[in-house]
């Protein structure tokens, strides 16, 4: 069985996150898709190099000068390649120690979606959505009543299970706000105590599947280890503010008015979780896990010794960030 996984890489990420992606191949029938959003004529020339120099990789760029959201970048693809029997796709910062396939692979009945690779810095305890939490956020994917959301860092959908539900969402696997989602759908959800202001990305399809009777399932594998977060520093800060504004404004959804007041509440959203007592040590360590990270490429990029891990104040995490730098220094090669 081939499966591949659709990568999308955002601008000034190439270069340094093209050898994390390119571990995958030792997964067992892995293909590679490397997604140019938005990404310059000299990163696309990296991807390119790389898929002319091995059959189990091909590069796809999307539309557009600009980088659109990874949920829009997703739907595009699922539209651009409908023969394929599979969906899936990995985010960029993603590195694999080993062959993942068999951890990974195959669904157990009556699943339509495995998922993988929850960021380092991210503890069992930070995946599950707290009761009156308003938004269901990329990390959280255990629901209250114990139900497995899905997660959008590493997934693998049956794609004919799944097209229904995502085309029965306004947006598909794009974030939808409550007011997106179609009454009926909004009540169906209400019922199952999913009534959240924002369903992150591929939530909507995701929930869908639950109502379904299907399953999702989240799965511990090894051989994935996911920094999380790098390539979305292009949707974060005030300059995604204003880039973000014009396309919703562009949107089709809903009236104009509408569409600026989900967008402020969005926004304000984000800075609340910023805020947040329960929020604020899972986003300090998103942020030490990231800047080390980025300290480690830097130390192997120039040939020299990679510096110790910092304490992250988590001994879950601390082991799963040495697991994260040992796959580094064991499988990353840096482009020449």
């Amino acid at each position: 069985m081939t499966i591949t996984f659709n990568v999308v890489f955002t601008p000034g990420t190439v270069r340094r996150l093209l050898p994390f992606t390119l571990s995958l191949l030792q997964g067992t029938g892995v293909h590679l898709r490397l997604v140019a959003n938005g990404c310059g004529p000299e990163e696309v020339d990296l991807m390119r190099e790389a898929a002319a120099g091995d059959e189990r990789v091909s590069q796809h760029s999307l539309p557009g000068r600009d980088p659109v959201a990874h949920g829009a970048a997703l739907n595009q693809l699922f539209d651009a390649f409908p023969i394929e029997p599979y969906f899936a796709f990995a985010d960029s910062d993603v590195i694999a120690s080993g062959d993942f396939m068999p951890a990974l692979w195959p669904m157990a009945d009556g699943q339509t979606g495995v998922f993988a690779a929850t960021p380092v810095w991210a503890t069992e305890s930070d995946t599950v959505v707290p009761a009156g939490w308003p938004v269901l956020s990329g990390r959280m994917h255990v629901l209250p009543d114990g139900s497995h959301a899905g997660s959008t860092y590493l997934a693998i959908y049956e794609r004919a299970a799944i097209e229904p539900s995502w085309r029965a969402a306004p947006r598909g696997f794009e974030l939808h706000f409550r007011h997106s989602v179609p009454r009926a759908m909004r009540a169906r959800l209400a019922a199952r105590g999913w009534s959240y202001r924002i369903f992150d990305t591929c939530r909507v399809v995701n929930l869908q599947q639950l109502m379904e009777g299907r399953t999702l399932e989240v799965r511990d594998v090894p051989q994935l280890h996911h920094v999380g977060g790098v390539s979305g520093a292009n949707f974060a800060g005030p300059s995604a503010l204003l880039r973000g504004l014009p396309l919703l404004l562009r949107s089709k959804h809903h009236r104009r008015p509408t569409r600026i007041a989900e967008y402020v509440a969005f926004r304000y959203f984000l800075w609340r979780r910023g805020h947040d007592p329960r929020h604020r040590l899972v986003n300090d360590r998103r942020s030490l896990v990231g800047a080390f990270a980025g300290a480690v490429l830097d130390a192997i990029e120039a040939g020299e010794q990679v510096p110790p891990p910092p304490a992250t104040g988590s001994t879950d995490v601390d082991r799963q960030l040495a697991a994260l730098i040992a796959a580094i220094e064991g499988h990353y090669r840096p482009l020449p």
